[in-house]
């Protein structure tokens, strides 16, 4: 059971006045003329709790401050907040001590007022969904105080357009979390599964693409499996034993040959070096043709994963929960991973990933920098060359005019062995690195199968919690039931048949989704208003199940409606379903609605009229500029926040 959010009060000051517009419990109404200010009080109280707000002009050049009274179950709260400022100062308004500050952003050291104001309600202060309900990724997005609150505001700009926010796709993934939350067909440990089961899925498609790449690469260079390594690894690991044995014995052999053993280990040494330096001269070169290669397979990728991106884009945004032929729900089928989710054929992903495009990146960043040093070290390399022959003919051409002869040919042998042991011990290394990106591939093979395998056992915990809480989908047909009876009482003339699709949760009326249906005669306004009625009607009769503050601000709930006299009547039928509300609930509940006039009939049983008019707007102090004024539904309007 929620929290019962009630606004007591909103003050609105300037910089020579102040005025307190207070509120009950019941119905409050808020009437005056065209541009007097209703529809921008009811945006300067979202604000106050913390939200961003359309208002006029004369609102953002006059008001310094607003000031929110709140209450929340037992517990009062002033909510101070300046005009433009991302902090509210919050006030405990029975005893006036200071209960802390607020930031309406992230702010370090500060608490942030949406986490607070759910917790206030009743609600987690930390929930977050997966960005994606099909084939969900990683990315996750979190809901906030106010993804609750679309369902309790119902605003001039949307009541005749959209259902809280179903026609945005960002708003839609948050739309549809908080419904389930808030009437029990989720909860915040099924939220938190879907979100970590997303996270090892993408990791597992990372780590798979990852090692698809590596080992593409290991077969299109010829690189031999892990086995073979092995076997050409033990038997180099016997030549250069061979070949260390055949070196000593020459060594040993040309040392007994020489009269001055310094001098033929100082040849023995040149000779060595510098059959060292040409063996990673080789290395050098070879190394410097894999990276070039490699670049180019990058810049390939990098082409492929563009023109994809491409594609994508024109398809961006439409992910389907209907089949497009027959127009029956496909949201509820297990859809395997990597398959179409309309006719379940393998498919690569639909988009390249950020993380995919990253990563060819990175590779070639790294690659590049491994390119430039080994270029470099191939000029190194070069000049230690010359260097050494330059010193080794020296030491020889001082041996011959000592002796008279030649250097002994055993000289030859000592070098000759010597670089063939360089030549083994080279191979050695090449065969490690070979077995390193292969114990790299096996790495992420392995990882993936982790990955998808925990993922799996978080797809079986969540559909074991959502099992229990199957029995939470009768209350959608009582949901169906109310809103087909609130919608009926308001007397639309069209009207044959109402209720809520299990699907989306959205509006549908004589087999027409809300989409479809006309604005002509203000039809999406009186849907959209029985809707939230609805809403609001079960959390008053199922507080045990329904989360959902008992509260709703409704703004122009005659939009789109004439004058006639069937359309009074129709007006007339809104306010007596308010009334029926609040003659069944007393004040465990608040609507606070903006509206031209009231009929006559409302007068009498309102719980409080909230009087605007030319001679006292909104902002006090300041004059109101005629009828011509634009209203908030204009472009002249502006965000504050």
């Amino acid at each position: 059971m929620s929290e019962q959010l009630v606004i007591e009060s909103l003050t609105v000051r300037t910089e020579n006045a102040s005025e307190t517009y207070r509120f009950s419990p019941g119905v409050t109404a808020i009437t005056g003329p065209m541009g007097s200010g209703k529809s921008s009080m009811l945006e300067l109280i979202k604000y106050g709790l913390g939200g961003r707000a359309q208002v006029m002009p004369a609102i953002r050049d006059n008001v310094t401050l607003v000031q929110l009274k709140v209450r929340t179950g037992t517990h009062s709260l002033e909510l101070t907040r300046a005009l433009g400022g991302r902090l509210i100062d919050v006030t405990d308004a029975a005893s006036g001590s200071q209960v802390g500050t607020w930031a309406t952003t992230n702010r370090r050291n500060f608490p942030k007022a949406s986490q607070e104001l759910l917790a206030a309600v009743g609600l987690p202060r930390e929930l977050r969904v997966p960005k994606r309900r099909t084939r969900p990724t990683g990315e996750t997005v979190p809901i906030s105080f106010f993804d609750v609150y679309r369902y309790l505001y119902l605003s001039q700009n949307g009541i005749d357009s959209d259902v809280i926010g179903h026609s945005d796709p960002n708003l839609n993934i948050k739309r549809l979390a908080v419904f389930e939350l808030l009437y029990g067909l989720s909860d915040p440990k099924i939220l938190e599964l879907a979100a970590q089961r997303a996270t090892y899925t993408q990791k597992a498609e990372q780590a798979s693409n990852a090692a698809k790449h590596i080992r593409q690469f290991l077969e299109e260079n010829g690189e031999v499996d892990l086995l073979s390594l092995a076997e050409r690894r033990k038997a180099a690991e016997q030549q250069k034993a061979v070949a260390q044995h055949r070196l000593t014995e020459l060594r040993r052999d040309s040392a007994r040959s020489f009269h001055s053993p310094s001098t033929l280990q100082r040849v023995t040494r040149l000779r060595e070096e510098l059959a060292n330096i040409e063996e990673e001269k080789q290395t050098l070169l070879r190394d410097i043709e894999k990276s070039k290669s490699i670049l180019a397979q990058l810049d390939l990728e990098e082409i492929a994963l563009q023109k994809d991106a491409a594609a994508a884009q024109s398809l961006s945004g439409l992910e389907f929960t209907r089949c497009p032929r027959c127009l029956q729900s496909i949201d509820d089928r297990e859809v395997p991973a990597g398959t179409c989710i309309l006719c379940y054929q393998h498919q690569a992903p639909s988009s390249p990933s950020s993380t995919e495009v990253s990563r060819i990146r990175d590779q070639r960043k790294e690659t590049q920098i491994l390119l430039d040093e080994d270029l470099q070290g191939l000029q190194r390399v070069d000049e230690s060359l010359d260097a050494v022959r330059e010193q080794l003919a020296t030491v020889l051409t001082e041996m011959e005019a000592r002796s008279g002869n030649p250097a002994h040919p055993i000289l030859d042998e000592v070098a000759d062995a010597a670089a063939s042991l360089a030549r083994i011990e080279s191979q050695i290394g090449q065969i490690v690195a070979a077995q390193a990106r292969w114990s790299s591939y096996q790495s992420l093979y392995e990882a993936a199968e982790e990955a998808t395998s925990i993922a799996a056992e978080l797809a079986q915990k969540e559909r074991d919690l959502r099992i229990e809480l199957e029995e939470n989908q009768t209350i959608l047909n009582d949901l169906s039931e109310v809103f087909d009876e609130t919608l009926a009482s308001m007397r639309d003339p069209w009207y044959r048949e109402a209720h809520i699709d299990p699907g989306n949760y959205l509006p549908v009326v004589d087999g027409e989704p809300f989409d479809l249906l006309s604005v002509g005669g203000g039809r999406k306004t009186l849907v959209n208003v029985a809707y939230h009625l609805a809403n609001l009607s079960m959390a008053l009769s199922h507080p045990a199940q329904v989360m959902m503050p008992r509260m709703l601000l409704i703004d122009s709930p005659r939009k789109n409606v004439g004058e006639g006299a069937l359309d009074r009547s129709v007006a007339e039928a809104i306010y007596r379903r308010m009334r029926t509300l609040q003659d069944s609930y007393a004040k465990s509940f608040q609507i606070i609605i903006a509206d031209n006039e009231l009929p006559a009939s409302a007068e009498s049983w309102v719980s409080r009229v909230v009087r605007l008019d030319h001679e006292k707007p909104l902002v006090p102090g300041v004059g109101h500029p005629g009828d011509s004024v634009e209203t908030l539904g204009s472009a002249s309007t502006v965000e504050i926040g």
